[in-house]
């Protein structure tokens, strides 16, 4: 998480929409990166944080007093149920305006959706750990995610680890899946 004495941004190849129309009305004339900050994980400097809440809350346009309800004020009203507003997209791209040089960067290669596949955890064994970390640095059991085990029967099926890198299964995954026939 750090290489020397700075922190590391890990970063993906993610874009929300929603997120950087958020970040335009609470902290307007941000440059916003090509990679994303969402990487599931974040170190974050207090001193920092606290300059990007300042700079929320002293933002006149937004109706509210504290930075939650600026927030919550600029995200746009289809989006508020959904994902309007990332933390971790806002405070990379706020540190990355103001402090440069203070992060260092480091791409990371994560897989979400693992629900769909595996279940949980406990359903992967050694080959399916060995063969996702062939392309991914992390994996990730989201809860709103629903098992598909269709996709696990045929994961196990054809000893995907022999047929395929994840990467490219997970790209075409939707197209393999419906082209084949399980029963």
């Amino acid at each position: 998480m750090f290489d020397n004495n700075h922190p590391i941004f890990d970063t993906k190849e993610e874009y929300h929409h929603p997120y950087f129309v958020t970040m335009q009305h609470i902290i307007p004339g941000l440059h916003f990166s090509k990679f994303s900050y969402i990487s599931e994980h974040m170190i974050i400097k207090t001193e920092l944080m606290k300059n990007l809440i300042i700079q929320i809350e002293n933002n006149q346009n937004i109706p509210g007093k504290f930075y939650y309800e600026k927030i919550l004020m600029s995200i746009d009203k289809s989006e508020i149920n959904k994902s309007g507003f990332s933390e971790f997209e806002t405070y990379g791209t706020f540190v990355d305006n103001y402090y440069p040089n203070f992060y260092k960067h480091r791409k990371w290669y994560s897989q979400r959706e693992m629900v769909k596949f595996y279940s949980k955890l406990e359903n992967l064994n050694a080959d399916d750990f060995n063969w996702l970390s062939k392309d991914y640095d992390a994996i990730t059991f989201e809860k709103w995610d629903k098992y598909e085990k269709e996709n696990f029967v045929y994961i196990k099926s054809i000893k995907i680890h022999k047929t395929c890198r994840p990467k490219r299964f997970f790209k075409y995954y939707k197209r393999i899946i419906k082209n084949v026939n399980l029963n």
